[in-house]
């Protein structure tokens, strides 16, 4: 299990999110609401890539990442990839949500200029029921957060987006 996995389940005991916001998620497609984009800023913190005052730290992201990958190649394009989400640091938010609205804008940064590379939109380590094709929203749901959920009728599976 990744440590993203592990901490977003630990994370969504303080903020919730349903099973479309989960959906949303695991195809990086991002939801306005709060508890998803507090639920990004929680896994952030616990990984360490956001700090107390909620500033993105890509130096801590680049050194998680050379534990992770040994390919000289991958490390300097998620370098690059880091050092371009650092602008989210700029952007000034206010109110008690600040961190989370930082955190949902670095997601979508890393998502947006991840896909700009084929090694780094795919993640082969990740756990097998995240990456089974056709796989109904509410396993997953009962997978990450431990509780039952009923799917709707017209709730399509989720397919693999290619992660």
């Amino acid at each position: 299990m990744t440590l993203f996995l592990k901490y977003t389940m630990d994370c969504n005991h303080e903020h919730p999110v349903n099973t479309q916001e989960l959906e949303l998620l695991r195809n990086h497609k991002f939801s306005d609401s709060k508890n998803t984009k507090c639920l990004q800023a929680c896994v952030f913190k616990k990984i360490k890539w956001m700090n107390n005052k909620g500033m993105f730290d890509d130096e801590v992201a680049y050194n998680t990442s050379q534990k992770e990958f040994t390919d000289p190649s991958k490390l300097e394009q998620l370098k690059t990839l880091y050092t371009e989400c650092k602008k989210v640091n700029d952007i000034i938010f206010e109110g008690p949500d600040s961190n989370c609205e930082r955190a949902s804008a670095l997601a979508k940064c890393l998502s947006e200029h991840s896909i700009k590379s084929e090694s780094l939109r795919r993640r082969p380590d990740f756990p097998e029921f995240w990456k089974a094709d056709s796989l109904p929203v509410c396993d997953i749901y009962r997978a990450l957060i431990g509780r039952n959920c009923v799917n709707k009728p017209n709730m399509k599976p989720i397919n693999n987006p290619g992660i």
